[in-house]
């Protein structure tokens, strides 16, 4: 996590847009997924309590707030619900938390039990993994 924290202060160093999030305390960040029957590895507790979302690392990229990701993750089980029975539904895996939004519609998710990477872009019909780690997120940005 410290990789990411490290790019998060160089880009913040060039872009005056960027905006850093003040941290979640730790019963906070651990309420939200509990609500989901999730629970939060050390390194993404970490990060929320240094950093409870990024704003504007580029036009269309913020790392999500707590809030945010809870209400899209909501969004996620909405959807896979009202999806059922259909010819293709929507389906993701449970495990999966929003950390990097794109552009409003496209996320980068935690796999919360592996630490692998997806895409979900809900408009695209696309979920799939994208990198192996967290860490490699910083390869992305």
């Amino acid at each position: 996590m410290e990789e990411i924290k490290q790019l998060i202060r160089k880009i913040s160093e060039i872009n005056s847009e960027t905006t850093i999030g003040p941290g979640a305390s730790e019963i906070d960040v651990h309420s939200v997924f509990e609500k989901y029957g999730l629970k939060v590895p050390k390194e993404i507790l970490e990060y929320y309590k240094w950093a409870n979302g990024v704003d504007s690392l580029s036009a269309f990229t913020h790392f999500i707030d707590l809030e945010y990701a809870s209400s899209i993750y909501g969004g996620y089980l909405w959807v896979e619900n009202e999806t059922k029975g259909c010819e293709e539904p929507f389906t993701f895996k449970k495990s999966i938390f929003p950390f990097v939004d794109i552009n409003g519609d496209v996320q980068f998710c935690v796999d919360l039990e592996t630490n692998e990477l997806y895409l979900v872009d809900m408009e695209g019909d696309t979920f799939k993994k994208y990198v192996k780690t967290i860490i490699n997120i910083c390869e992305l940005l």
